[in-house]
């Protein structure tokens, strides 16, 4: 049987990649949660580290006498983490999602989205490099279950078309201001209207309070059927819900993940990402899925001629199994 590692740490977003790409390979695998020492700070290109970043509890983790077939890592500082146990288990293949800032030879492959630009030396095998729009995602069928199951009665009598509405905030690089917040609710509320349909919004834990406050406002002005939630509650989170029960979907472009969550659905997707709002790297995410035909732009979007994404994970998996044999 394949023995399979996932490394995950505190960064939560990147974390949840790796188990994602577990999943999509189909292999059974195990979590290994990493610890750092402060030499983690350090950036990657200090060889002598490797050894220095980890806390003595998690070398012990990592020790072990049944030696792991693959190693998925996700984000700089587990790169580092690989590079750290390639020493160790020289047979075992390295996947790494992210740029890694260490040098290619260390990975078998290494998953990349394609706004990240990475810096290759000639003497680079760019065959090792996957890329993929924005992130790694995996919905299990189980969950798309569930999630219907538990949230599709609390929706029952919103009307059809339901809009699912996921409001980011302000990230590294990107602004979300007052200006973006009314235009949003109101470009929302007029496609709901046109349609007949209901909204369902929901605000991210990045959302900046005033500019929650003033969208949910004008969704309540507006008079359109719609279910609110603030991430300020301490209701159930109804995220998978809406992903599961709505028809469409409009999506902030600061934020990459709820983008590809959203894709992932096979819904039609709406952005809304006013180039000033959004940094240059989120620009060529969002460029990328338009010029693929996954996504439609609020600024010019028709609604009788609205894309559906395709979101192909076997292209991944194929190309991953390839790279590893």
């Amino acid at each position: 049987m394949m023995k399979v590692w996932v490394l995950t740490d505190n960064k939560i977003g990147s974390s949840k990649q790796g188990v994602a790409l577990a999943e999509i390979l189909g292999y059974e695998y195990e979590t290994k949660e990493v610890s750092y020492t402060t030499w983690a700070k350090f950036p990657n290109f200090i060889p002598f580290l490797d050894g220095l970043v980890l806390d003595k509890k998690t070398k012990e983790l990592l020790s072990k006498k049944e030696v792991p077939d693959i190693v998925i890592s996700s984000g700089r500082r587990l790169a580092r983490v690989c590079s750290y146990l390639k020493g160790k288990y020289p047979k075992t293949k390295f996947i790494q999602i992210l740029k890694p800032d260490l040098p290619l030879k260390t990975f078998d492959a290494v998953v990349l989205p394609h706004h990240d630009n990475i810096r290759l030396s000639p003497l680079d095998n760019k065959k090792k490099i996957i890329r993929v729009n924005g992130a790694i995602v995996n919905l299990s069928n189980d969950e798309i279950v569930d999630s219907e199951k538990t949230w599709a009665p609390t929706f029952s009598h919103l009307p059809k078309p339901k809009i699912a509405l996921l409001i980011g905030g302000s990230a590294r690089g990107c602004k979300m201001e007052s200006k973006h917040a009314v235009e949003l609710a109101q470009q929302t509320i007029e496609l709901a209207k046109k349609l007949n349909g209901s909204i369902l919004v929901s605000d991210s834990r990045r959302t900046d309070t005033s500019l929650s406050n003033l969208i949910f406002d004008e969704i309540r002005r507006s008079k359109v059927p719609h279910f609110i939630y603030s991430s300020k509650s301490t209701e159930k989170n109804p995220y998978k819900g809406f992903l599961v029960c709505v028809d469409y979907i409009i999506v902030t472009g600061d934020s990459i993940s709820m983008c590809i969550e959203s894709i992932y659905m096979k819904k039609p997707v709406i952005i809304y990402s006013p180039r000033a709002m959004v940094s240059k790297k989120h620009w060529r995410f969002i460029e990328q899925l338009v010029s693929d035909g996954e996504v439609n732009l609020f600024k010019t979007l028709n609604i009788n001629s609205m894309v559906t994404p395709s979101h192909k994970d076997g292209e991944l998996k194929k190309k991953l199994l390839e790279l590893l044999r």
